[in-house]
């Protein structure tokens, strides 16, 4: 039998406010036990406890009969945030914010609950307790010029022992640092010589991914992903580069996603191969030439987001990548890396209404079969897929009950729950966007168009 989802929104924060102020992004905790985002205007990061206590309520009570009092009392109630940082100062409302979760993060040891953010090229690297909001520890990046650069990208190394910056405006480089040893005493990786070189990886770092770890031991290890900005590429380095120098330069980077001269004349090597079976031989290259193509340029905006696949699932040697203004997010088979130089083709693509510069994320469950995919439009739309065929399950519409209010769902963060008697499964969004109004447009009044963060229950059934 088919599998089916039933969504049901069970809390919505409501202490997101200001003109063009909403949520960017949303992550759970690795523990699950609560929930992370940033603010667009406010520029503050904030904390939202799972609420676990309600799960278990209505865990109990789906076997009644519900009642119109009953359902009156279910709707989505108020939720606020229980801690706020905003560590370095307000940074400009239109610098794009990066955090992460500490990878071994647990709520019963408050000495592992921290996370690390990001936001401008004028703040450093912060580690924040998540249950004081305090700040905890600063890395500092510094560029050739000696100058203190923030990074854009943010990311924990799977064993916590480093944490990463990239996305400098100054090198395409990335900065090393041993969480326990804060300041400016770290490793610089360069994915080129010099910045002008045309060795390495070409464009600003935009996405940083490792593979998680799995209790079974499966999956790639000891490698790591980068996607770029224009021109965009994605490149697998080894992560096992245990040079003890201020400074590596990372040779040997794998491409998935290819750019520049090196590439179009891969590209045409790829297009003139010639087999003396027949004329079917011909035909599938020209096929399979065609499907390359339409993969490659798919990902040639700018790579927003990488994420490989869990470690439960089918293949988790599968990466998943998200672009600019790009109606598609990809899937990677990294087992099919040639080495004819020829580019390597998608798996799978799953299509959204990604038509805008915003950063819109995707979330995967931890068997891998499902993908959760926030669309770019004003509808407020989450499409839901089946990662094996790249089939469309459902389409789920987020907007505010009370008044009407939907936007582009530019987040989304998945997390298994066993609750109730069936598999059950939390699913956040957060939705908002920047508008433009005319300054004489006199009937523009977005006090009720704010953007929230939105819980919901995915209960499954048979």
């Amino acid at each position: 039998r088919d599998r089916t989802q039933n969504y049901k929104t069970m809390i919505r924060c409501t202490d997101i406010r200001g003109r063009d102020n909403y949520p960017q992004g949303c992550s759970f905790s690795p523990d699950g036990t609560c929930i992370l985002t940033s603010t667009s205007t406010s520029a503050d990061f904030r904390v939202y406890e799972t609420p676990f206590r309600r799960l278990e309520k209505d865990g109990q009570d789906e076997d009644n009969v519900v009642t119109d009092d009953v359902q009156a009392q279910q709707q989505p109630q108020c939720w606020t945030a229980s801690l706020r940082s905003n560590e370095g100062g307000c940074s400009p409302s239109s610098s794009s914010a990066s955090y992460a979760w500490y990878p071994l993060m647990n709520s019963s040891q408050p000495i592992t609950s921290f996370y690390a953010t990001c936001r401008g090229h004028s703040t450093p690297i912060h580690l924040i307790d998540a249950y004081t909001s305090q700040l905890r520890a600063s890395y500092r990046p510094y560029n050739a010029a000696d100058e203190m650069e923030g990074p854009t990208v943010v990311e924990f190394s799977p064993d916590g022992r480093r944490v990463l910056g990239t996305g400098f405006k100054s090198d395409r480089t990335i900065a090393i640092f041993d969480v326990g040893i804060p300041g400016r005493e770290g490793v610089v990786a360069r994915l080129g010589k010099t910045r002008r070189s045309k060795d390495g990886q070409k464009g600003i770092p935009s996405a940083l991914a490792f593979p998680k770890y799995g209790a079974s031991g499966g999956g790639p290890n000891n490698v790591f992903a980068v996607g770029t900005y224009s021109p965009a590429s994605i490149y697998i380095y080894d992560d096992r580069t245990n040079i003890p120098a201020s400074e590596i330069v990372l040779h040997g980077g794998l491409a998935v996603v290819g750019h520049g001269r090196a590439f179009v004349k891969k590209k045409r090597r790829f297009e003139q191969i010639d087999t003396p079976d027949g004329e079917g031989d011909d035909d599938e290259n020209v096929f399979s030439s065609a499907r390359a193509r339409w993969f490659q340029s798919r990902a040639r905006g700018g790579v927003t987001q990488l994420s490989w696949a869990p470690p439960l699932s089918t293949n988790p040697y599968l990466l998943y990548s998200a672009s600019r203004r790009s109606n598609a997010v990809l899937s990677w088979d990294l087992r099919a890396l040639s080495s004819l130089g020829t580019p390597v083709c998608g798996l799978q693509s799953f299509t959204r209404d990604g038509d805008t510069n915003q950063r819109l994320e995707f979330d995967i469950n931890d068997e891998g079969n499902t993908i959760y995919v926030g669309c770019g439009t004003s509808e407020g739309v989450v499409k839901i897929y089946d990662t094996t065929s790249g089939k469309l399950q459902d389409t789920l519409q987020v907007f505010d009950e009370d008044s009407g209010y939907r936007d582009a769902v530019n987040g989304v963060s998945y997390l298994s729950y066993q609750g109730g008697r069936s598999n059950n499964g939390l699913l956040a969004v957060s939705v908002g966007s920047r508008t433009f109004n005319e300054p004489d447009d006199e009937d523009s009044n977005d006090d009720g168009k704010q953007g929230f963060l939105q819980l919901m229950v995915c209960k499954s059934k048979m």
